[in-house]
């Protein structure tokens, strides 16, 4: 018996990274692949009147039957499917369906069986000249400026007195508790109260009537019903009374730049619109950045295309639409709810696209990462781990059990890898773009 003994192995494309592997072993490879397994699987047992790691396959096969058969049937399988991928240089992502424990082996008895191969897209990488796409300028424009010079002002709002009651866009600053029979909450102070926005647990028209017209000193009760999450739990689902003590009316504008350099303790307006300019120039930069990754990735594709089966991007998509429910119930979404959002909000042909493109992206990142040998190593993982273990206030050891627990510590891995063959690849083209700017310039 000899595991070298050759196999008969042949094979066929079915589409799309899809082959059919129909393989042949000889009764001499099969009983040999079966004998070197049981004695793998021996190794170190002991058994009265044989020496450890020499036990015959025959007694333990009688010692222990069918539990050691499908182990050993398992490496045999993973050997000649091994060397039939090897042989036809497919380089396998998965098996599609394939259960050897289906299949009936013996010694001394030949073995034809078929296997489907889900394999990797053929990626085949350009001279990165053809791909190098140029940065853009990303210096703030003027309307930049005064786009974010309108939002840090508008998002900053300040408030003046204002005379009168309480009136169109005007705000009410209060003090506010709640009261149900004889007891009462604590004073919430500095509550700010606007008309057409019903104080919680109240009804609209009831709020709006109450609170026009309020003034300062004024003191207003609007009738509530303490809802789901009010802070006493016993008072939920009874009705009681919002008392609210009106402070001052006031207007509220847009901060001015020498306020906002005040409240950020600033040395001058100059510096709050230096930081302003900064800020902008990093996002286009980072825009910048994005665009010119994926317009190189889909330029790669668009030089040497492949194609993808369908059932992988079918999977894609359904592991986008599980990804969104996941989400949508710990937000606290009934599983039924998120079930119709998504289903409101398919779109098949966009769905697709979008799936397909981003495995494209995927595979032509994983062959750059391949060639290039870019790898993930500890130092990646664990300053990885320390970053998110400092952004949540926990221990990094506790961190990497939880993720240990829960199998996400590959996806981790392949995140920081298309991370690092990203920078890898705008390195690339910021290389290629200087030389053929330094060439033009000659």
């Amino acid at each position: 018996m000899s595991i070298k003994t050759p196999l008969s192995i042949e094979a066929s494309d079915l589409g799309a990274c899809l082959h059919k592997l129909a393989i042949t072993i000889p009764a001499e490879r099969v009983s040999a692949e079966l004998d070197r397994g049981y004695k793998a699987y021996s190794k170190g047992m002991k058994m009265p009147g044989f020496r450890p790691g020499h036990i015959p396959a025959s007694v333990l096969r009688q010692q222990f039957g069918d539990a050691m058969i499908d182990e050993v049937k398992g490496d045999m399988f993973q050997s000649v499917i091994n060397e039939g991928l090897r042989e036809h240089k497919i380089v396998a992502m998965r098996l599609k369906d394939f259960d050897g424990s289906e299949i009936e082996v013996a010694f001394d008895t030949e073995l034809t069986f078929e296997v489907v191969i889900e394999a990797f897209p053929s990626v085949v990488l350009p001279d990165w000249p053809e791909v190098a796409i140029e940065a853009a300028d990303t210096k703030p424009s003027d309307e930049q400026r005064a786009d974010a010079v309108k939002q840090v002002t508008e998002g900053n709002v300040q408030f003046d007195d204002a005379e009168g009651g309480l009136e169109g866009d005007l705000t009410a600053e209060c003090n506010l508790t709640y009261h149900y029979k004889e007891d009462s909450t604590d004073s919430t102070d500095g509550v700010k109260l606007s008309l057409g926005q019903a104080l919680y647990g109240s009804e609209d028209a009831a709020y709006d009537k109450a609170m026009t017209g309020a003034k300062a000193g004024d003191k207003v009760e609007i009738p509530v019903t303490f809802n789901e999450g009010f802070q006493n739990e016993e008072w939920v689902g009874k009705e009681g009374m919002a008392h609210v003590e009106v402070v001052k009316v006031v207007k509220s504008r847009p901060a001015t730049m020498e306020e906002l350099v005040e409240q950020f303790a600033m040395k001058d307006v100059d510096e709050l619109q230096a930081r302003i300019e900064e800020s902008i120039e990093r996002e286009n930069f980072q825009r910048d950045q994005d665009r010119r990754l994926f317009d190189s990735l889909e330029k790669i594709h668009e030089l040497n295309p492949f194609h993808m089966p369908d059932s992988m991007i079918e999977e894609e998509i359904a592991g986008t639409k599980e990804n969104q429910k996941k989400q949508m119930v710990q937000q606290g979404m009934p599983e039924e709810e998120a079930d119709k959002q998504i289903a409101a909000s398919a779109d098949g042909k966009a769905e697709a696209e979008t799936a397909e493109r981003k495995l494209r992206h995927f595979f032509i990142l994983r062959e750059i990462a391949r060639v290039d040998k870019i790898r993930v190593t500890s130092k990646d993982m664990n300053q990885q781990f320390q970053a998110l273990a400092a952004q949540h206030g926990v221990e990094v050891k506790m961190l990497k059990n939880f993720y240990k627990e829960q199998d996400m510590t590959e996806g981790m891995r392949s995140e920081i890898l298309e991370a690092k063959t990203r920078g890898h690849l705008l390195a690339l083209m910021d290389q290629h773009t200087k030389v053929a700017a330094g060439t033009s310039a000659e």
